[in-house]
């Protein structure tokens, strides 16, 4: 045949009638039922079958080009019922043997067009790309699709089943970016898969894989935990670009994180699917790429520069309280200064529990403060605005 056995499991195939008290139950069975029937019988029945014609006509030195599409036989069409509309105004076959025709221009216009950004993905696009890059499999795949929605990181509009990025998103595809933007790409995956594949064919050991894996990641999240304060910055601007207080962007400490969020943005528009996807099966993890190697101990001081400029930012966008004018000049001297991070090597002195308790309180209502100042009213036509 012409499927691809990845040995996984055989589709679903009906094996028996479904009685008539079955179809009269509620709960959408019959449906699931007639769906799966269809579905098999149109795998065992006859190609559909298109015909195609294409005519170049040239007015002058322009060229134009016209399309048109015919069905001739249904085949597997038929038993799925799905409708085939013709494309083209005319049926441009009729012309085959004309080529060479001299034709009478009967009129002309000159329209003018925009072009459209891409529509959002939708449920199927996200599983075809996920399938074709190798993420997930054929039993987790769908409930990724299921997670960002859950978590909130996208809305999905219920009539087109396409999903818009939220402000939740955005941000943290943002602050990732800003950070290890690696982490957003799915050869990190490839890669793994790679080295477990070398494993495999005997060309590398599980041990040796294993500890270079560990040591790459270790670093990664050790260059993570140094420049977190990105993504809280695009948290900030996220939220502020939701609910349209983009004149609070334009100076100080909120300007720079603009200026940070624009950056992100760039970053990603950079990013060609179909590239990553040629190099997959070449793509190795490297020692140097999670960064620089994590000291013995971390001790992380909430009032260093990097912390109070991140302060003065959200208290800029409307969120929390502005810090001194004082503590935020010298914090924007000494970030400029290349002295932004605020991670000191030391001992590992791991918190009390009533500071933690006290940090996840205050991390707490900084996001009640985010979420009780969002607008409730047109969320969806503002996060498109944002992703155009």
């Amino acid at each position: 045949g012409d499927g691809v056995d990845v040995g996984d499991h055989p589709p679903i195939t009906p094996m028996k009638m479904l009685s008539a008290s079955s179809r009269s139950a509620q709960g959408g069975g019959f449906e699931l039922f007639h769906a799966i029937c269809s579905h098999f019988l149109a795998t065992v029945s006859p190609d559909a079958m298109f015909e195609e014609a294409q005519a170049n006509v040239q007015v002058g030195d322009e060229v134009f080009t016209t399309k048109s599409s015919r069905c001739v036989l249904r085949g597997w069409l038929e038993v799925d019922d799905r409708d085939t509309s013709d494309e083209g105004p005319i049926d441009l076959r009729t012309w085959a043997s004309r080529e060479g025709a001299q034709l009478t221009v009967a009129n002309a216009r000159l329209s003018q067009h925009h072009t459209r950004p891409p529509p959002h993905l939708s449920e199927s696009d996200l599983l075809e790309l996920m399938d074709k890059h190798g993420i997930g499999t054929d039993a987790s795949m769908a409930q990724h699709v299921s997670n960002v929605q859950s978590r909130g990181y996208v809305l999905l509009d219920e009539d087109t089943r396409r999903m818009v990025p939220s402000a939740l998103g955005l941000a943290l595809a943002h602050g990732f970016a800003l950070v290890d933007h690696g982490l957003l790409l799915p050869s990190v995956r490839a890669r793994i898969e790679n080295e477990c594949t070398n494993v495999a064919k005997g060309q590398a050991t599980k041990e040796a894989v294993l500890a270079r894996t560990i040591r790459i990641f270790e670093r990664k999240f050790y260059n993570f935990a140094q420049h977190m304060d990105r993504v809280f910055l695009m948290l900030g601007v996220a939220y502020s670009r939701e609910r349209g207080s983009g004149n609070a962007m334009r100076g100080g400490a909120a300007g720079e994180a603009s200026q940070l969020w624009q950056q992100a943005q760039q970053m990603q528009i950079a990013v060609h699917l179909e590239d990553l996807l040629r190099e997959r099966e070449r793509v190795e993890l490297a020692e140097e790429e999670g960064g620089e190697r994590p000291p013995e101990g971390l001790r992380i001081d909430e009032q260093t520069p990097a912390v109070q400029v991140v302060q003065q930012a959200l208290a800029e966008l409307g969120f929390g309280q502005p810090a001194t004018p004082q503590a935020a000049s010298k914090a924007k001297a000494k970030a400029k200064a290349g002295n932004s991070r605020g991670f000191e090597a030391s001992p590992p002195q791991p918190p009390t529990a009533p500071d933690e308790r006290q940090r996840q309180a205050q991390l707490q209502q900084l996001h009640q403060q985010m979420q009780q100042q969002q607008p409730q009213q047109q969320q969806l036509q503002q996060q498109q605005h944002f992703q155009a």
